[in-house]
């Protein structure tokens, strides 16, 4: 998951920055990104994958469509195969490849968003979240805002045994350089790691250039 952030102007130092990657409030803040996100990109249940082989089948000469929305390709056999059409409950036709394509990471039908049981069900938990931030990263000359990708597992709720999100984050300098610094929730809140990478940030010519970029951003909206 990618997002476009502005760094507060509070954040002074990349390990203030480190900190609040891997702080509750950056957790909370991903999670209300997260969810529309997974909803929305949540893959069909196996069951339903694996109708597409065994049950939704039809033979070419009975699709009434002339092009699949997928790939925009016509119906004719495309895949080495004369009956590579498959027909959803909803009663579109998708080729078979197609189909699979887009039920792995989408749950209705791409014609008419008919909803097909999902793999995620229920309420889930946010078990480990990484966010990697590339300081040079920017996107615009007035904002500054940089690019985060986070990494979000998911466990489903209930099932933690009352563990805490494990947190952990990273920033990587224009050099290739990265630096990296992480919280454990199996233990105590206070106690975290730091990586030998992290040293790095004791050479001031390092923590100057870093710390001059971080304060050349803008803060968030």
């Amino acid at each position: 998951m990618d997002l476009l952030y502005r760094v507060p102007h509070a954040l002074v130092t990349p390990s203030d920055l480190l900190a609040h990657l891997r702080s509750p409030a950056w957790a909370k803040f991903v999670t209300r990104f997260a969810a529309p996100s997974i909803k929305e990109l949540s893959p069909v249940a196996p069951a339903v994958l694996a109708c597409l082989e065994r049950e939704w089948r039809v033979p070419i000469a009975h699709v009434a469509a002339q092009l699949c929305v997928v790939c925009h390709g016509n119906f004719a056999p495309k895949f080495g195969s004369e009956d590579c059409a498959v027909r959803l409950p909803c009663g579109d036709d998708l080729h078979l490849q197609c189909a699979r394509a887009w039920l792995r990471r989408r749950s209705s039908c791409p014609v008419c968003v008919a909803p097909l049981p999902r793999a995620l069900e229920g309420k889930y938990a946010l078990l480990k979240v990484h966010s990697e931030l590339a300081l040079d990263d920017v996107v615009g000359d007035a904002e500054r805002c940089v690019r985060v990708v986070v990494t979000v597992e998911l466990e489903r709720a209930g099932e933690s045994g009352g563990r805490e999100c494990q947190l952990s984050a990273s920033l990587t300098a224009s050099t290739g350089e990265q630096f990296h610094d992480a919280v454990s929730g199996s233990g105590n809140r206070n106690q975290h790691r730091t990586s030998e990478r992290l040293s790095v940030l004791q050479q001031p010519a390092r923590i100057a250039r870093l710390a001059d970029r971080i304060a050349t951003t803008t803060c968030l909206r």
